[in-house]
This record gives C-alpha cells, structure tokens and sequence, in this order.
C-alpha cells in the first residue's frame, strides 16, 4: 500500500511540474540573445574602466540594452520573473549611466564594481532564461 501511495504521488508531482511548465513563457531566443548582449558588453567594458570616454560608450551601449530588454520582457504573457530580472538589470545601468553624466571623473573600482553587479545579474538571468521549457 505505501508503495502505490509513494509512486502515486511521484506521479502527481512530476505532473504538476508538466502543468507548471504549460503556465511559464517559452523560452525566447531574442531574450536570450540580448541578455547575453550585455552580459558581454559588461564583460569587456570592464578592462576600459581606466579610459572614461570609452567606458562610457560601453555604459550606453549597456543601458540601451538594458532598456529594450526591460521592454521585450515586461507584456509577454507569463513572463514575469523575466520582467523582474530586467528591470533589476535596467536600475543597475541606469544608476551606472546617471553616475558618469554627474560626476566628471569616476574611479575604476567603482566602473568595475558595477560592471561586476551587471554581468552577474545577466549570469543570473540567462540561467532564467535558458531553463525555459522550450
């Protein structure tokens, strides 16, 4: 008797995990695709943190990419760890990106803290979004 309660309720729950996966957005290559964008673009910004004319065509191009994927995700139906995990990515540029327009020198500790910040952050959510049921 515990032998069918047990397998019944392995069956049970592995179905839920089947109807779960139908109530979740597909995976989305384009996603997939910008968030790996950035992720790069923060990568290699990084080893211009000593250059502040260049870090900051890195931290725009970041910021943009940061803004059309806080946009993609945000209406997409079921979608909305995604959505979260965008947006978080879009305040840490945006915050990078105001602090460069405000101060006029910035040191390099703090443009390579945050770069960290936003290729952890896409490291994070390309695990999302690669784990999507496809």
């Amino acid at each position: 008797m515990k032998k069918i309660i047990l397998a019944l309720s392995f069956s049970l729950l592995s179905g839920c995990t089947l109807v779960n996966s139908y109530f979740m957005a597909k995976y989305d290559t384009n996603e997939y695709a910008t968030i790996t964008n950035i992720r790069s673009q923060s990568e290699v910004a990084q080893e211009t943190c000593a250059d502040k004319k260049k870090t900051e065509e890195y931290i725009n191009s970041i910021y943009h990419s940061s803004v059309f994927f806080k946009n993609f995700t945000q209406l997409r139906v079921r979608n909305e760890e995604t959505a979260a995990i965008a947006y978080n990515l879009y305040l840490l540029s945006d915050q990078l990106k105001k602090h460069y327009e405000k101060n006029e020198t910035v040191s390099a500790s703090y443009c390579k803290l945050k770069l960290q910040q936003i290729e952890k952050g896409a490291i994070t959510a390309q695990k999302a979004i690669g784990s999507k049921p496809r």
